[in-house]
């Protein structure tokens, strides 16, 4: 009677673990392998819903690569010199990256045809598009290689020309946010442990350095709250800064060496994805995160939310045995 009271209770605690247990946010739905990809790092995704077409930079794979959307099938790749930063202009058509060994800023038709190649600076990188004034803003080094200083170009999406250039004191900058009503954007100055505030209107560029602000990559702004998110590394954290004095409101736990983020403005979801899987954040009306999960199975820096879909991209790495692949992830 006992040894079945026991077993009756090991039961119940089972059940009531597994009742518990909460259902993962992410439902595989894909998983496209991309052979032709090496060991090392994809970079940037740009999504056309209209088109059905994903585009992702495979920096180490020095090629652009454009999928199916809705099924993740790989549809064409082209020769790209350590592709970075992509943005679609969907009004003329056209793809501009930031080719990281030419020191231009490439443009392509959509279906991956070449347009025109425009010189911006050694080393270009990280990007933000303006879709209302019609600029693509892309960093590089402020001349050759050797430059000890950085500059951020403005791109005319219909001259196809840079129209403006902002220095900015440092020699890695990585994620890059726009304030459209404030006129101002921010980068991650990598090196310097500091956030970049640049004014458009007059081109003053001041620096932040939040407290806890480590090698920081991707960055996030939220314009009705004035947070903006950053991914630190070593280890990973993001912080959430006041975007209008520069402090540091928060320090969560995050997965490591972020490099992505996306963010779903209807339910107010962050994903910071990285080397140790995809972390999740709430955040609330007034910008205060709070941490959901680091979910491991999710592992890639690379990595794209489409609201429209309800889908997360995610460009797995290739490691050992294992190819890379694009994985596509309904959301719950």
């Amino acid at each position: 009677m006992k040894k079945l009271l026991l077993l009756s209770l090991g039961m119940a605690l089972l059940q009531g673990t597994a009742a518990l247990a909460a259902p993962s946010p992410y439902r595989l739905l894909s998983t496209t392998p991309v052979p032709a990809m090496p060991e090392g790092d994809w970079d940037q995704l740009v999504a056309d819903v209209t088109a059905n077409r994903l585009y992702v930079a495979a920096e180490d794979g020095d090629a652009m690569d454009m999928f199916d959307l809705t099924s993740g099938a790989l549809l064409k790749s082209v020769p790209a010199s350590s592709p970075h930063k992509a943005v679609l202009d969907k009004a003329r058509g056209h793809l501009l990256f930031a080719n990281g060994k030419d020191g231009t800023v490439e443009v392509l038709t959509a279906d991956l045809q070449p347009v025109k190649t425009i010189p911006v600076g050694a080393k270009p990188d990280t990007g933000v598009l303006d879709s209302a004034a019609r600029i693509f803003y892309v960093s590089s080094r402020d001349g050759d290689a050797n430059a000890t200083g950085s500059r951020i170009s403005a791109i005319s999406l219909d001259t196809l020309e840079v129209v403006r250039s902002f220095q900015v004191p440092a020699l890695v900058l990585k994620g890059l946010a726009i304030d459209t009503a404030g006129k101002r954007l921010f980068v991650s100055m990598r090196d310097k442990d500091a956030i970049g505030v640049v004014q458009l209107d007059s081109g003053a560029v001041s620096t932040w350095r939040p407290e806890g602000l480590r090698k920081s990559v991707p960055l996030a702004f939220d314009a009705g709250s004035q947070r903006l998110y950053a991914g630190s590394r070593e280890p990973g954290r993001l912080t959430v800064i006041d975007a209008r004095s520069g402090r540091t409101l928060q320090s969560l736990p995050a997965t490591e060496t972020a490099d992505s983020v996306s963010f779903d403005h209807e339910k107010r979801i962050l994903y910071f994805s990285g080397d140790t899987g995809m972390s999740r954040y709430q955040l609330a009306a007034d910008g205060a995160a709070r941490l959901l999960e680091t979910d491991p199975a999710l592992v890639g820096k690379t990595s794209l939310y489409v609201g429209k879909l309800h889908r997360l991209y995610v460009m797995r790495p290739k490691k050992g045995a294992q190819v890379a692949a694009l994985q596509i992830f309904e959301t719950r």
